[in-house]
């Protein structure tokens, strides 16, 4: 039975991630089409995948959840066993969208099936957010379609995610490989 904060879409839940997760999140991250595409987020041990999951879990505002395939989609009905973390959706420590899903499952719609209700969910339970920023990496255009499909807009001239500057400060010149992305809060999409 998913938590009050669990999200459930068609077919995956979303649940604030914990601690236990850190084994199933390691084997996403060493996955080397996962580890490359991320800007922010890295770890390579276990015990430093605990760490980065604590440090996450009690930043204030942290909004960070792993992806599953929920039981009613799955093909294995054993409720006994917990969800296979497929994904995981989130803000990395700059506050920029951080997202990533198991190669497996590419090309089925997950990521942006995840993304349009955490976008919902971060504007409803951050008020004072207007805009979230994301950055991608030049030629991850997988992602940069799942970003547009979502409402985000294509911006020049973004801080950088490796960054603490806001929207308006100048890009870092060390990460001119990314192209960068916007949404503001009154493009919230409808389910």
């Amino acid at each position: 039975m998913p938590s009050k904060l669990a999200i459930v879409t068609k077919r995956l839940l979303l649940r604030p991630l914990k601690p236990e997760d850190a084994s199933s999140l390691l084997s996403l991250f060493l996955i080397e089409e996962v580890r490359t595409q991320m800007l922010t987020t890295t770890f390579s041990t276990l015990p430093e995948t605990k760490t980065w999951i604590k440090a996450v879990i009690t930043r204030p505002n942290h909004s960070i959840f792993s992806i599953s395939i929920s039981l009613q989609t799955r093909s294995d009905t054993n409720d006994d066993k917990e969800a296979e973390i497929i994904g995981l959706i989130g803000l990395n420590p700059h506050d920029r969208l951080l997202y990533s899903i198991h190669p497996d499952y590419w090309g089925n719609g997950y990521c942006s099936e995840a993304l349009r209700p955490f976008l919902m969910h971060l504007f409803e339970t951050q008020t004072e957010r207007e805009v979230l920023v994301a950055g991608v990496h030049d030629g991850n255009e997988r992602s940069v379609k799942v970003l547009l499909k979502c409402g985000f807009v294509r911006k020049e001239g973004l801080a950088s995610a490796m960054g603490g500057g806001g929207a308006g400060s100048p890009a870092d010149s060390s990460n001119d490989d990314f192209s960068w992305f916007q949404f503001e809060r009154s493009m919230i999409p409808k389910e």
